[in-house]
C-alpha cells in the first residue's frame, strides 16, 4: 500500500511539474508499469501463502482421516471380537442346555440296565427299550455337533459328477422317518458336479427340518428339475409354515425357533450350497426351500472365491 501511494504521489508530481507531453506519457507509463509491478508482486505472495495454507490444511485433513479410519478399524475389531465371543458363549450355552439331557437320558438307561439282573439278556423288551433311548441320544449329540462343525469348517469340495436323485434317496435313507409321514422323490435326475458328503448333509438338514414341521404328519415332495446349466431341487412339505416376520431370519446363524437347536443347521447349508456357487431360498405356501446349483463347477473359479 506504501509503495503504491508513493508511485501515485511520483506520477501526480511529473503530471503538474513536466514540460513536455513525452515526459508525462513517460511518466504514466513507468507508473502503470510500476504499479502492475508491485500488484503482481502481492498476488504472487499471496498465492504462495495460500498455497501453504492449502498444504498445511490438506495434511492437516490427510492426518485427521488416517486417524480416524484407525479408530474406526480398531472399534470395528473390538466390536466384532465381542460379537464373535457373544456368539460363542451363546453358542457354548445352547450346546450345553442341549447336550445335558441326552446325556442324563444316556446315564438313566445305564444305570437301569445295571439294575437288571446279572442273567438278563440284551434281547429282552426292558433292555431293548433301554439301548434304543441311549441311541437316540447318541443320534441327538451327534446331530448337534454335525451342525456346529458343518457350520465352522470350510473345507475345499471334492467334486465328482452325482445323480442328485440317487444322492437324495440315499439322504432320505439314513433318517428315521414317522409312519405318517410321505415322502416321495422325482423321477427326474440331473447330474452334478458337487461334493457328495457336503451336499448330504444339507439335504438331510432340510428333510429332517421338513419332517419336524408336520408333528400331526404330511408329505414331503422332492422336485428335480434343470433349466439350462443349472440344476434345481424343491423341498415342499404340507407343514404349517414359517411365520413371514422371521422367514428372512432362517438362514442366520444362532437363529431358531425351536427349543432343541443351536441355529447352526441352516447357516451352514447355505454356506455349503454358495460353496458351490448356487443359492437357497425359501418361501411359504406351501413351505418351499429352493436349491439351484451349477450342472458343473470350474475349478478356477472355486480357486478364486
Amino acid at each position: 500500500t506504501i509503495v503504491c501511494m508513493v508511485i501515485l504521489i511520483s506520477l501526480v508530481d511529473a503530471i503538474f511539474t513536466s514540460s513536455s507531453e513525452d515526459e508525462i506519457t513517460r511518466s504514466l507509463l513507468l507508473g502503470v508499469i510500476a504499479m502492475i509491478a508491485v500488484f503482481a508482486v502481492i498476488v504472487i505472495t499471496i498465492n504462495k501463502n495460500l498455497s501453504r495454507l492449502v498444504k498445511m490444511r490438506t495434511e492437516e485433513l490427510v492426518e485427521q482421516r488416517n486417524n480416524l479410519e484407525n479408530l474406526v478399524e480398531e472399534k470395528t475389531e473390538a466390536l466384532l471380537k465381542t460379537e464373535r465371543l457373544s456368539a460363542i458363549g451363546e453358542l457354548s450355552g445352547r450346546l450345553a442346555h442341549d447336550l445335558r439331557n441326552p446325556l442324563s437320558v444316556m446315564k438313566m438307561s445305564v444305570d437301569l440296565i445295571k439294575q437288571n439282573p446279572k442273567d438278563t439278556k440284551i434281547s429282552e423288551p426292558n433292555v431293548t427299550k433301554r439301548l434304543d433311548l441311549i441311541e437316540k441320544s447318541i443320534d441327538r449329540i451327534s446331530h448337534q455337533v454335525d451342525d456346529v462343525l458343518g457350520y465352522v469348517r470350510n473345507s475345499p469340495l471334492s467334486l465328482s459328477s452325482t445323480s442328485l436323485r440317487q444322492l437324495i434317496k440315499n439322504s432320505v435313507e439314513k433318517i428315521n422317518i414317522p409312519s405318517d409321514v410321505n415322502v416321495t422323490v422325482s423321477k427326474k435326475d440331473v447330474l452334478v458336479d458337487c461334493d457328495s458328503v457336503k451336499l448330504d448333509a444339507v439335504f438331510i438338514n432340510l428333510i429332517v427340518n421338513s419332517i419336524q414341521a408336520m408333528p400331526e404328519g404330511g408329505n414331503l415332495e422332492i422336485k428335480i428339475f434343470d433349466r439350462d446349466n443349472m440344476a434345481i431341487i424343491e423341498f415342499i412339505d404340507t407343514g404349517k409354515g414359517i411365520p413371514d416376520n422371521i422367514i428372512s431370519k432362517v438362514f442366520e446363524p444362532l437363529f431358531t425357533t425351536k427349543q432343541k437347536g443351536t441355529g447352526l443347521g441352516l447357516a451352514s447349508c447355505k454356506n455349503i450350497v454358495e460353496q458351490h456357487q448356487g443359492k437357497i431360498t425359501v418361501k411359504n405356501n406351501p413351505t418351499t426351500f429352493t436349491i439351484i446349483l451349477p450342472k458343473s463347477i470350474s475349478i478356477t473359479n472355486l480357486q478364486t472365491k
